[in-house]
């Protein structure tokens, strides 16, 4: 049912009726609500279902047996999955309507992807680890610039129905590729404070786990 209804509300937004939703799902009103409280409950709980992930970290972004290049490649072209289309939908909906899946899957994101790879760039620029100096605003921003090029082509091909190259790994490559080619400099100029003082601010503190 859970799932059923994030593609109602993918496409057709928070504001649809219980009434719409129990329709689109083949039950009834009452069995909605004989199971939540009320309709921002239902919402929360498909959003929960549709973003939660259990938290589940992403091994390969922390295999130093691999090259951080060939790491990214296998982490953003390695997943299929059909609902990605409804998520992606479900997300930007939810960032225009209010509701703090943004906010919470930022946060997720940071610690599970974004973390890693800043790790590995530092250690690449010979630069402290995250244990002896916390993640800078400017490393998150940098690593989030490739993340949301990627994430983009869910966006242009779920939201704006464009049409999409065949091989959309091979873009995935060039967009890894590229960012590789300038982020070690990058990285180094930001911890020199020469990228802006604001980019130095102290972002969210790594979870502390071992490399």
């Amino acid at each position: 049912m859970l799932d059923q209804a994030a593609s109602v509300l993918a496409d057709e937004g928070f504001a649809v009726s219980t009434r719409r939703l129990a329709t689109a799902l083949g039950v009834t009103q009452a069995l909605i609500y004989k199971h939540f409280d009320s309709k921002e409950a239902f919402v929360s709980a498909v959003l929960a279902r549709a973003f939660g992930g259990g938290g589940r970290e992403p091994v390969v972004l922390r295999d130093e047996s691999i090259p951080l290049g060939e790491r990214l490649v296998a982490f953003y072209t390695g997943r299929t999955d059909k609902a990605a289309g409804t998520r992606i939908r479900l997300f930007v909906r939810a960032a225009l309507e209010g509701w703090p899946v943004p906010t919470r899957r930022g946060t997720e994101l940071t610690h599970l992807v974004f973390e890693p790879v800043i790790r590995a760039l530092r250690k690449e620029a010979d630069l402290p680890p995250l244990e002896a100096l916390s993640m800078m605003r400017g490393e998150r921003e940098l690593v989030m610039m490739l993340h949301g090029s990627i994430v983009f082509l869910s966006i242009r091909e779920h939201v704006y129905h464009m049409p999409m190259p065949d091989d959309r790994d091979a873009v995935v490559r060039l967009q890894v590729d590229i960012f590789l080619s300038g982020a070690i400099q990058a990285l180094r100029r930001v911890h020199a404070g020469e990228a802006g003082a604001s980019l130095l601010v102290e972002q969210l503190a790594p979870s502390r786990e071992a490399k």
